[in-house]
């Protein structure tokens, strides 16, 4: 349900005005917070929220309309991450023992499954194809890995040179490339793209800390653009960066903000990130793929962008509490 009316929002284009639609909700019942964490092209959002018990997964409609999921013998909680556009949702689940992945149909029905062999599957992505990618645990959990699922069911999984502690993967573009992150043994955090081939191929930022923290591959369009956040050479201030499919990098940081961080990128080249201004506060924005910039809305934090310019994550209330939200370009309001 809507928790409040649609806001109509202007975005400020380094002084030029471009007016969308704000819409914020909550999933019925969300006591401990809303937050989404797909959209697919048709607008359908999926994500997950928590009540006082445990988290459950929702499906918005373009028309604000949200159902509520389960899967069967969640008691953990239930965890949408990403949405195909054909409306299939995949994800993670938890039982009494341990996790698994699952992908729900668009008519509802939930399909279980795990990595042979995986003391713990989790799911974060799907392309167009219907291919799921995450990561699983071994018995020891001492070591995770990355993993594809092919639409028919057959599982690839791989593992990353160098990758002692985790292997972070769920991003999956439509030509079947997977990019994410993952951190060394000394805990400095790398990326990475495995090409659909099966060519892995690690990449830091050219300006990155070497001493703390590190590249943060976050998503990856069509063409094989990758967007993240690296922390600078100074080891003090976070970027956000595009990596184009040749390795040239671009740091994308929003004018004038203290800290920016990317991490989504459609197939236009439009780019949703956030960023901390100068003041202190948080802020999305939109950079159009001729580079020009757009801030929205206080205190939140963009997780998804689709081919019309869609943006949807959560934000941060005045109280502490946290919602979902939707913005649309003017003239594709829902």
């Amino acid at each position: 349900m809507r928790r409040s009316i649609t806001a109509i929002a202007a975005f400020l284009f380094c002084g030029l005005a471009k007016a969308g639609t704000l819409t914020t909700f909550d999933a019925p019942g969300a006591i401990g917070g809303t937050y989404p964490y797909g959209i697919n092209p048709a607008g359908e959002i999926t994500g997950y929220y928590c009540d006082a018990v445990t988290c459950h997964g929702f499906l918005r409609a373009p028309g604000g309309i949200i159902t509520t999921f389960d899967a069967p013998s969640a008691v953990g909680g239930t965890y949408p991450y990403g949405i195909d556009p054909a409306g299939q949702v995949t994800g993670y689940y938890c039982d009494a023992v341990t996790c698994h992945g699952f992908l729900r149909h668009k008519r509802g029905t939930l399909t279980a499954f795990d990595v042979p062999g995986a003391a713990y599957t989790a799911v974060f992505g799907i392309n167009a194809s219907g291919t799921i990618t995450g990561v699983w645990y071994d018995a020891n959990f001492v070591h995770n890995y990355g993993f594809l699922r092919a639409p028919d069911g057959t599982f690839t999984t791989f593992d990353l040179p160098g990758s002692v502690i985790q292997n972070l993967s769920g991003i999956i573009n439509s030509a079947g490339a997977i990019t994410g992150y993952y951190f060394d043994a000394h805990s400095l955090v790398h990326s990475f793209v495995r090409d659909p081939d099966g060519t892995l191929t690690t990449f830091d930022a050219p300006d990155v800390c070497h001493t703390g923290n590190g590249t943060f591959a976050q998503g990856i369009n069509p063409a094989g653009f990758i967007v993240g956040t690296y922390y600078d050479s100074g080891c003090q201030d976070f970027h956000g960066f595009m990596r184009s499919p040749d390795g040239t990098f671009t740091t994308i940081d929003f004018p004038g903000a203290a800290v920016s961080g990317a991490e989504a990128i459609n197939p236009e080249g439009a780019i949703s990130g956030s960023y901390f201004s100068t003041s202190g506060g948080l802020f999305g924005f939109l950079r159009s793929p001729d580079g020009v910039f757009a801030s929205y809305a206080a205190s939140v934090e963009d997780r998804s962008i689709n081919p019309g310019e869609a943006i949807t994550g959560s934000y941060v209330d005045s109280s502490g509490e946290i919602h979902g939200y939707l913005w649309t370009p003017r003239g594709r309001d829902e």
